[in-house]
């Protein structure tokens, strides 16, 4: 068994006319190898002081990750591809005695991931390695590109709805523009779980536990509502010019729905989103006066689900993207 640590109280001790000092538990300096001199790291809570050792930095080789993909679909090689990302392994190797049967799709999966690249193929493997750079990352310059393509999604949807012009290219585009921000939708996820095992990384990003939880509900939540906008221009196409009409008008507040959250949030005006969430009856009530096939009606219900939820996040957590 472990040794318990039984908590120890300290008091406060008056330090000139605007300090205070407490004593460190000798057996703790002891352990860790202090003298006087030294520097701690002090992170202030509004409960709480959490001292850790100000030690040198030193660079972490990446780990590589081995994926046997024989007698495997190809659906778990891509999910064992995916983890092996996510939780920062490089080089990620592909081998089996099968591989040029697959060679293409496999390479189309490694290619998905940001920063992930092909260096090394051959008749028994493929060799794959992460070029993304973690130490300069500014994780709220990906939520402003995933929110960018989402705006425009919105927006280009709106637009062909007037024109009553989807084609089967234009549904193929959303669904190319879909896979660009399930690229940073991994990038942004890859680098929130880097930061939950490395709080010195957490603490050069700024994350707080508060923080990592609002985003990475935020980014489900973005990533969410891209794949409901793709799978609704290829249902909507489907419907009568009258309820293409009436449909646009209900993506229309959609959009400003969504728009005025995701401008709220990056500034903090919290009280706000409270303001603007009644919005969701409103839309909600539009919604019931329209006859139509059960899917679209699912599918904007679930979108409006999606982005009142986001609303709700935001009001919740507070600010959370400066």
């Amino acid at each position: 068994m472990g040794v318990v640590e039984i908590p120890e109280f300290r008091k406060l001790i008056n330090f000139g006319k605007t300090s205070y000092v407490i004593s460190l538990p000798k057996n703790w300096i002891e352990r860790n190898k202090l003298k006087k001199g030294d520097t701690v790291v002090i992170e202030e809570f509004p409960d709480r002081l959490i001292i850790t050792l100000a030690t040198k930095e030193e660079k972490k080789e990446s780990m590589p990750r081995y994926i046997n993909i024989d007698n495997k679909p190809l659906e778990t090689i891509r999910r064992e591809i995916f983890s092996a990302y996510l939780n920062n392994y490089s080089p990620i190797i592909l081998r089996g005695n099968h591989l040029k049967r697959n060679s293409s799709a496999l390479k189309k999966m490694l290619s998905s991931l940001l920063a992930l690249e092909v260096i090394n193929h051959d008749a028994k493997k493929i060799v794959a390695k992460d070029y993304l750079d973690l130490e300069n990352v500014i994780i709220v310059d990906f939520i402003k590109k995933i929110d960018m393509l989402i705006k425009n999604k919105f927006k280009d949807m709106i637009d062909l709805l007037k024109k009553d012009a989807i084609s089967k290219l234009d549904q193929y585009d959303f669904a190319k523009r879909d896979e660009e921000v399930n690229r940073l939708y991994f990038t942004v996820k890859k680098i929130l779980i880097k930061a939950a095992d490395d709080t010195n990384f957490q603490r050069r990003l700024a994350l707080t536990p508060r923080k990592m939880l609002a985003l990475i509900q935020t980014i489900e939540l973005l990533e969410t509502i891209g794949d409901l906008l793709k799978d609704l221009i290829k249902r909507i196409s489907t419907e009568s010019k009258a309820s293409k009409a009436k449909f646009r008008t209900i993506l229309e507040m959609l959009y400003s729905y969504y728009n005025n959250i995701m401008k709220l949030s990056y500034i903090g005006s919290i009280e706000k989103i409270l303001e603007i969430m009644p919005t969701r009856e409103k839309i909600l009530k539009a919604l019931k006066k329209i006859s139509s096939s059960g899917e679209t009606m699912y599918l904007f219900e679930a979108l409006l689900r999606a982005v009142h939820h986001l609303a709700r996040t935001s009001f919740d957590y507070g600010q959370f993207y400066k």
